[in-house]
């Protein structure tokens, strides 16, 4: 089974439903979504942060879904810190891809689906495909 990691702002735009949530769906349905205590932070602190751009009832969608991901997914610490992206968080997700030996990172991050394929080998993830929620939706596995 892969093991696949999937990006806070996948798991936001899944709250909406569409290929968002298909992705997150399919993920879990296929796959082996895997999570580090970072991430979990991350997730935890995140409701508090989108207060003013969702509304009460998105907010607990999300809350929902998070506590989803936090009773199903594996967890994986983190041994190696990467410093690929200027982003702090882009680089969490890329060290729990590492820590967990991820096959997919599901995210709609730009920095994230720009990184090339030569930098990935590098640091040890030369098998990891970071892909958007429809080109994993999409993907055959």
């Amino acid at each position: 089974m892969h093991k696949v990691v999937i990006d806070a702002n996948v798991l936001v735009s899944a709250i909406f439903g569409g290929t968002s949530l298909k992705a997150v769906l399919k993920a879990f349905r296929k796959g082996r979504v895997v999570v580090s205590p970072q991430i979990e932070r991350e997730l935890i602190e995140l409701p508090e942060k989108l207060r003013r751009k969702l509304n009460p009832i998105q907010i607990i969608e999300f809350k929902k879904l998070i506590r989803i991901l936090f009773l199903k997914a594996e967890r994986f610490q983190t041994k190696r810190r990467i410093n690929i992206s200027p982003h702090r968080e882009d680089n969490a997700y890329l060290e729990l891809c590492l820590a967990s030996g991820a096959d997919y990172l599901i995210t709609g991050d730009k920095d994230l689906l720009q990184i090339p394929q030569d930098k990935l080998k590098e640091i040890g993830l030369e098998n990891l495909k970071i892909l958007t929620p429809s080109e994993f939706y999409r993907a055959e596995f």
